[in-house]
């Protein structure tokens, strides 16, 4: 009973760490930052604020596609008497709440997102929020909130030997954990094997393979002559 039980555990375990070590080894490369800018203006002043924050991604590559995202949820509330406004600057948008005087408190919330590809090393937008009130009683409230999320794939360059040629072949960008190559030889040769290096790895060592890709890399097909019969 206790050895079924010590099997069980173990097998468990071996489970868990199967499932963190595919984990690891995702394929696509990502960054990703988060700002957060709030004006308020309350009751007993006048007058206005405006606040900013900037949200930024440096040391991106240049080499390879990168996809860019900007997504931002925001909330606007308003009081009689109260303007309040969220924008992002480099997109020219910008959503805003007016409150004349009349009926009870507005409030607005919504979210967006925008996409931008291959933006060089770097890349930055700017967020603000702004709240204004014209008298003494009024009260508003506009938060933005920013997230900036950079991807990329790794890159893994495919070739045959001498007596084939593989499909696909060349400088491949691999979104994804997997790849296949196709290797067919040329007339008079037979596939032998893969070799790779960097972050690929054999799944199927076939002519019809299949590897994991955890980084940058390389996978070659190797061909022979069969012997003479």
């Amino acid at each position: 009973m206790r050895a079924s039980k010590v099997l069980a555990y173990l097998i468990v375990a071996l489970l868990i760490t199967a499932l963190f070590s595919n984990i690891a080894l995702a394929s696509t490369n990502s960054r990703e930052v988060s700002k957060e800018a709030e004006a308020r203006v309350g009751f007993g002043s006048k007058g206005s604020i405006r606040k900013e924050r900037v949200v930024s991604l440096s040391g991106l590559p240049t080499d390879r596609t990168v996809k860019v995202t900007l997504s931002i949820s925001y909330y606007l509330e308003a009081k009689p008497v109260t303007y309040v406004e969220v924008g992002v600057v480099e997109q020219e948008w910008k959503d805003s709440l007016t409150h004349n005087g009349i009926g009870p408190p507005k409030q607005k919330s919504g979210s967006k997102s925008w996409s931008r590809t291959n933006p060089g090393s770097s890349v930055s937008f700017t967020v603000y929020a702004y709240a204004s009130k014209s008298w003494r009683g009024g009260e508003g409230t506009a938060r933005i909130t920013a997230t900036l999320r950079a991807e990329w794939p790794d890159v893994v360059t495919v070739t045959a030997g001498e007596g084939g040629s593989v499909s696909p072949s060349g400088r491949l960008e691999v979104w994804g954990d997997y790849l296949s190559v196709r290797a067919t030889p040329d007339l008079g040769y037979e596939f032998d094997h893969w070799e790779v290096s960097g972050g690929v790895s054999i799944v199927d060592s076939s002519a019809n393979g299949r590897f994991r890709v955890a980084g940058d890399g390389t996978i070659k097909a190797i061909f022979k002559k069969p012997p003479p019969c």
